[in-house]
């Protein structure tokens, strides 16, 4: 039996396909390709996540401050530890499993398209925080400016609007980290 790569295809199949081509999409060498995940699936899965979170992290403010009333001072502390513990949930997720629990449940995945995973989904997390951290400086009340209040929902309108018009389904955070999401293997 002839030894096989690891998509199953052995040397011989390999050489008739660069010399043939492949009947199915007439490329050279056939390879599966990886089919990206759709908008609405992005959309549930980044919903389903939001959910979790807000659910984890009213627990938490229950368990910390109880059901008393907070100082100006705790409530700022508390918006920055939610969106710290936000951005470690994704970059841990990502990092161990490739996948978030929203992702998972509608069985898609993050893949990198560099070598260094750890690195792009930093830069890919990092990225898709800075409409948070537009939302936590207003909420934090270090800026009452129109600026602070909108800026996270119009970078997430244009990366909607972007991810609509690219093949791949990618966003801007996405594109810019060399990451993309797909459906499950």
């Amino acid at each position: 039996m002839a030894p096989r790569d690891e998509l199953g295809i052995t040397m011989w199949e390999e050489r008739v396909l660069r010399e043939e081509g492949c009947p199915a999409c007439e490329e050279s060498v056939c390879r599966p390709r990886i089919a990206p995940a759709s908008f609405w699936r992005r959309l549930v899965s980044g919903l389903t996540d939001a959910l979790v979170l807000i659910i984890f992290l009213v627990f938490l403010q229950f368990a910390i401050f109880g059901w008393l009333n907070q100082t100006d001072m705790q409530y700022k502390n508390y918006i920055i530890i939610c969106g710290f513990i936000c951005f470690l949930y994704e970059f841990i997720m990502y990092s161990l499993c490739k996948k978030t629990i929203g992702k998972y449940l509608s069985r898609t995945m993050l893949e990198c398209q560099s070598n260094n995973r750890y690195k792009a989904i930093f830069v890919r997390t990092t990225l898709h925080f800075i409409p948070v951290i537009f939302d936590m400086l207003f909420l934090i009340s270090i800026s009452d400016s129109i600026v602070f209040q909108y800026s996270g929902i119009a970078l997430r309108f244009i990366d909607c609007l972007y991810i609509l018009n690219d093949d791949k389904k990618r966003t801007f955070h996405d594109l810019l980290s060399g990451t993309f999401v797909c459906m499950e293997k």
